[in-house]
């Protein structure tokens, strides 16, 4: 598989935004790196559903 690789249970959707996301032409190594990080803090907590605490938790310091 080409691209980066999710762990979490929310993996299969982050590769769907992503693939989406290159569809409309647009790439973004910082994207991913995000997506990335927040898909370990998905992993390590178990998260596997997306709430407002969740993001905001995931993506924030």
């Amino acid at each position: 598989m080409n691209g980066p690789r999710f762990t979490s249970a929310l993996g299969p959707e982050l590769e769907r935004y992503l693939a989406f996301k290159k569809s409309m032409g647009i790439y973004c190594d910082t994207r991913v790196w995000y997506l990335r990080s927040f898909d370990r803090y998905c992993t390590q907590r178990a998260v596997d559903n997306l709430d407002r605490a969740t993001v905001k938790a995931g993506f924030l310091p």
